[in-house]
Formats: C-alpha cells, structure tokens, sequence
C-alpha cells in the first residue's frame, strides 16, 4: 500500500473502509487530493491510532464512514465520542468503479471523496441511546419467533410420520394442548435405539424448544413494550398504533431524529412518499419503492387499523378507496351490502371487459379471471355511487377470502391427517378445524389474538359509538 505523509496547513477530511478484523482508512486534503492510506485494526487502540494518523495530516474536518449499522459501528461511537464530524458513505459511485475497478484503498479513497463533496452521504443514527437497545430487542425477538415458528413445523412434520401409536393420540389435539403434551413426555432416554422412542425423545425436545422460545418472546416483548412506553407514551395511545409498530417507528427515527428535518423527509425514509414520474406532457407520481420497509410495513398495518376502526373514513380516503376496499367489521361471509340496485350498462360492459383485461398485478398474485371479475366489477359499481351487492351469499372480496380458507383447510385438514376412510370422519374433523380456526388460532396480524375474540374485542368498542351517535 503506497502512503504519503505530507501535511498540509488546510482542513482534511477522512474515508474509512470497514471490514470485521481491520479498516482501511484514506485522507484527502482541501482540493481533495489523496495524501494517504493505511490499515487499522477494530479495536479501541486501533481506533485512537486512526484518529491519531488522520490529524497528523491537518485539522480534520469530517469522516466519511461505510457501513455504520454494522462492521462501522465501533469506529462510528469512538469518533463521535471524539468530536468528530461522521457521515455515512452509501452506494459507491457505479461509474468511477467502472473505470478504476475495486480494491479496499479505492473504497477508501472514494469514502474521502464522497466525505469532501457531500454526495452519496447522510448522517448515521447514533448507536449509544435506548433505541439502539430497542433495535437490538426486536432482531432478538425476530429470529426467536422464526426459530418458535421452524420448532413448530418440525414438530408437526414429525407426527404425521410417527408410528401409529403416537400419531393416533397426537393428531386431535389442538396446538398448545400438542406442545404441552409432548413436554410432559418421560421417555426412555437410553432406549434411543427404538423407532417409537427416538420419536418421543425427538417431539419432547421439539416442544421444549418451542415453550423456551414462547417464554423468550413473552419476555423480550415486555421489556420492548416498557422502552416504547417510556420514549414514546403518547404515541402507543394514538388509535391502531400498538407496541410492535411504535418500536419499528422509533427504531427508523433513531436517537438522533433531529437530522430529519421535516414530515417529508420522514416519508421519503419509510417508503411512502410519492415520486415524480413526469415525462413530456405526462405528469403523474409513482409509488416510492425505497425506503425501510419495516416502517413501511408498519404505516400499512396502522392505516388499515385506521379504516376499520375510525367513522366515518376521512373524505379524501374514502373517495380514493373503493368502499369494498375497506376492511368489514362483520364475520366472514356477512354482506355488507344494503340495497341491491340495478347497475348501468356501462358498468355491465366495464366488468365484461376485465374478463380479457388482466394487470401485470392480478397475474403476480396469481388472481384467476374468475375472481378479477368480481373485485373489478364491484370497484367499478363503488366508482359509480352504486352499492356493490352479490346478493346472496357474500360479496367478491368475500370470495377471495373464501378461497384462501379453502386453500389452508385443504392443507391443514385434508392432506394432513388423510387419508379418509368415511364421510363422517371429515364432517368432524372439519368442524373441529372450524372451531380451533376461530377460537384458538393466533393470528400475528391481530396481536396473536383469535379471530373470535378479536370480533368480540371490536365489537364492544363499536357499540358505545353507536350509541353515542
């Protein structure tokens, strides 16, 4: 590695490449000119040296930092802790790398000149507050519950393939009754050599796993929840905004959230904030892709919160959305639907022609032409003032749900605990399903609720409204 020590009586200003075991450092200096480069190891001691060697050169201005959330980190608390101006380096520069190619010295060097300019950069959260504690909760939180999730696959996988005499006691248990089961198990531990008991020893251990990991997740989700509701107490309190997405919120706004300085910017950051896509005489805004999508996602679950529960819906929502778009408050299969008046005939044309006129959107989530129709043609009847109406049954968005029970009853009744020997024998198992799916199931969207008890839970919220009004 080629280094020139020559000082200058100007301001410098640093790159840094980091790396887990050592950094490459660069200084340029005010004309941005390359005066240098050498290596650091990440550690406190190689931290100081840095810093040391980068003022030898002049007064240092700034450092431009790569990948401060992860292997930067260290050297992104040491150098704040220091005084020092830090900017994170985003993307390179696609066109110099082109050109020069890629080395660490030329991640370096391009990190100064990103620094110098102050393009490609934006200014780090800081990593010493209780956000930085929050953050590191939550990603333990998401892999516990991944890892809860893949215990109970493996234990369901296990009983559909273990001998007769364990699945025929296993298989008409409900979920948590089938954990606790299995976890009470006091199999013969030095029998492992026994097809039955190497499977009783294999689910014990299994459902041991998934209670751990179920009292781990109760646990990280207490000491969450006491974080959001000491930074943030005013905010859980704001109607659909639970714990889980406060924390995503507060977890995209970091510690230092000063350095967003306005609602837009705030917007752009999350993902939801309209991007120009004029061209010529066309003037219209496409969706921002970008972003953190977590927050993203969390904006989308509170806003459906929001539509379901607030009356009326604000007026420019509900001009914009088609009135079947709004999620119902009614069980599954009740109309909604209040008068069944005629529609025109251009709207009878306009669903005929989306039979033959499919989105790039309906063919990726795989809707059939069969469902398209309703959903387009009761959007078009909203579109017109008209009120949408089956009139039987359901409407079209009733359908779609339809379908997708239908396609989880097939998987979780049907092809798992066949093959069926009478009618009578699914006539049960189906309304045992029915029973657990709307009484016992958690269902993650609703705060691990049933389905049941949060129609209940809503219910009782909508009444004192109603009577108010």
């Amino acid at each position: 590695m080629h280094v020139e020590q020559s000082a200058t009586n100007g301001f410098v200003v640093g790159g840094v490449e980091t790396h887990k075991d050592l950094h490459v450092a660069a200084v340029v200096d005010e004309h941005s000119r390359v005066l240098g480069g050498q290596c650091f190891p990440t550690t406190r001691h190689g931290y100081k040296q840095m810093l040391a060697w980068m003022r030898s050169f002049g007064q240092l201005r700034r450092v431009g930092v790569e990948a401060t959330g992860t292997y930067g980190a260290g050297l992104l608390r040491y150098l704040q802790n220091a005084g020092v101006e830090v900017l994170e380096v985003t993307t390179p520069d696609s066109g110099d790398r082109r050109k020069r190619g890629k080395n660490d010295d030329l991640d370096a060097q391009n990190a100064a000149h990103a620094a110098f300019t102050d393009k490609r950069t934006v200014t780090p959260k800081t990593r010493d507050g209780m956000i930085e504690s929050l953050r590191v909760l939550k990603a333990c939180r998401k892999t516990a519950v991944a890892a809860r999730r893949v215990a109970l696959q493996m234990i369901h996988n296990t009983v559909v393939c273990a001998p007769d005499e364990l699945r025929d006691t296993l298989r008409k248990l409900t979920r948590m009754q089938l954990i606790r089961t299995l976890a009470a198990w006091r199999p013969d531990m030095t029998d492992y050599r026994n097809v039955a008991t190497a499977y009783r020893i294999a689910l014990k251990s299994l459902a041991r796993r998934y209670l751990e990991l179920h009292d781990e997740i109760a646990d990280l989700d207490a000491m969450i929840a006491a974080i959001v509701d000491e930074l943030a107490p005013a905010l859980v309190t704001r109607n659909s905004i639970g714990h889980a997405s406060a924390a995503q919120l507060l977890l995209t706004a970091g510690d230092n959230s000063e350095r967003l300085q306005s609602e837009a910017s705030f917007a752009a950051l999350c993902g939801v904030s309209p991007v120009p896509a004029s061209s010529g005489k066309t003037t219209r805004h496409r969706l921002n892709r970008g972003g953190d999508r977590a927050a993203n996602s969390a904006l989308h679950i509170i806003a459906i919160g929001r539509l379901r529960t607030d009356t009326p819906a604000p007026k420019a929502i509900s001009q914009s959305v088609s009135p079947r778009a709004i999620p119902s408050s009614r069980p599954f299969g009740a109309s909604s639907a209040t008068s069944r008046e005629k529609s025109s005939p251009s709207s009878a044309k306009e669903g005929r022609r989306s039979i033959r006129r499919r989105s790039p959107l309906d063919k990726q989530k795989g809707i059939r032409g069969s469902q398209s129709l309703p959903i387009r043609y009761t959007e078009r009847l909203g579109d017109a003032g008209i009120a949408p109406s089956v009139g039987s049954v359901g409407d079209s968005y009733d359908n779609v749900l339809a379908e997708t029970v239908i396609g989880l009853f097939k998987t979780e009744v049907i092809r798992r605990l066949g093959p069926w020997r009478s009618l009578e024998a699914i006539e049960i198992a189906t309304l045992e399903w029915v029973d657990w799916f709307n009484h016992r199931r958690l269902l993650e969207p609703i705060d691990n609720t049933p389905s049941a008890e949060a129609e209940a839970k809503f219910s009782a919220e909508m009444e004192p409204r109603a009577v108010a009004a």
